[in-house]
């Protein structure tokens, strides 16, 4: 599920079959296109994938230094980082800002990840596993915006195997096993299935 996260993101090639945003191919895209389309999505990874030599603060800041560099003002800068601490406060990050990820217990790099992929305000958002690891209160902190994020019409793929999550928030529900789409269609349908596996 990682893979195909990923893959229909445009973070790695496809060897095979197509991915289309706005009914044209990603292969199709110019370099300027692809990084238009990044501005517009938002992914939390399941590992976090947090830049080890920047911290907490900085990782999070990442995706506004990347796309709107010409924003930097200090003005906008300091907004900027006082409306990503409010969030990440908000969804259980309670640690200093200025650790970096190898000083963060898997959770919190979690929480880290999650924030990051919300900072540019997205259209689509991929979360891969995005509340394993961690503890409680980040959990319900977590699924709650993810719960927001979904009445906000925000377009979210998901890859998870948590049942809550799964039911709670998917309209459309693909079931895989072993690398393979066992079934997939709208929620109600696919938990009807007469296939005992993907019951």
């Amino acid at each position: 599920k990682t893979t195909l996260l990923k893959v229909a993101a445009g973070i790695i090639p496809m060897d095979s079959g197509g991915v289309e945003w706005n009914d044209r191919s990603i292969t199709s895209y110019s370099e300027r296109e692809i990084q238009d389309l990044r501005r517009l999505t938002g992914f939390a990874f399941q590992d976090g994938a947090l830049w080890a030599n920047k911290s907490a603060l900085q990782n999070l800041m990442l995706p506004v230094e990347f796309h709107f560099p010409d924003q930097l003002t200090e003005s906008f800068t300091k907004k900027t980082t006082e409306r990503v601490t409010r969030l990440v406060r908000k969804l259980g990050y309670k640690d200093d800002m200025n650790l970096r990820p190898g000083q963060l217990s898997l959770g919190e790099q979690k929480i880290i990840s999650f924030t990051r992929s919300l900072v540019n305000d997205p259209e689509v958002l991929f979360l891969d596993d995005p509340i394993i690891g961690v503890d409680q209160e980040a959990y319900d902190a977590i699924f709650e915006k993810i719960l927001s994020l979904k009445k906000e019409k925000k377009t979210i793929l998901i890859g998870t195997n948590d049942p809550k999550i799964i039911s709670m928030c998917a309209d459309n529900l693909v079931v895989m096993n072993k690398a393979t789409i066992r079934e997939s269609g709208p929620f109600a349908s696919v938990i009807a299935s007469k296939d005992g596996e993907t019951r």
